[in-house]
């Protein structure tokens, strides 16, 4: 991720993310899970991207989203990172994540309630900062298959 049109590649696959299209949201979730197992991205290389981690929480409030599991499990992956902690909490991820709990299927659950219990584990001082961002994730789809307007 050195190089501009690296950075730039990257980038894109983040705004993919959030897109309308189902079928291009996957796609660019698919890629970047790929580029960090085959190691041409480092999950450090990600911990910091603020994009990212919205982008992340954003899945949820569309209808369909499909492939919770491979989000969360890519949040799980990250948040072992004290950096991409201190991002999700910066943009609401705990109440995000408190709220869309409840509606997951009963097997991702686990999944949800680890990335919950690190982010509960980040300090004090980080949590007091959150409170203070003005750019927050909240929960909640709308009716017409987008993201239901959030972060």
């Amino acid at each position: 991720m050195d190089s501009p049109s690296g950075t730039q590649g990257i980038d894109l696959l983040f705004k993919k993310l959030g897109h309308n299209i189902v079928e291009i949201r996957s796609r660019a979730l698919e890629s970047i899970v790929l580029k960090l197992d085959h190691g041409l991205l480092h999950e450090g290389d990600l911990v910091q991207e603020k994009q990212l981690m919205v982008r992340l929480l954003e899945w949820f409030n569309f209808d369909p989203s499909p492939k919770q599991s491979v989000v969360l499990q890519l949040l799980i992956r990250l948040t072992q990172h004290t950096s991409a902690c201190d991002v999700l909490a910066a943009i609401g991820g705990l109440t995000f994540l408190s709220r869309l709990r409840p509606n997951l299927d009963p097997d991702t659950k686990p999944q949800c309630d680890v990335i919950i219990d690190r982010l509960l584990h980040v300090s004090e001082k980080d949590l007091s900062k959150a409170s203070n961002e003005n750019r927050r994730c909240v929960y909640g789809r709308n009716d017409q298959g987008k993201g239901g307007g959030l972060c």
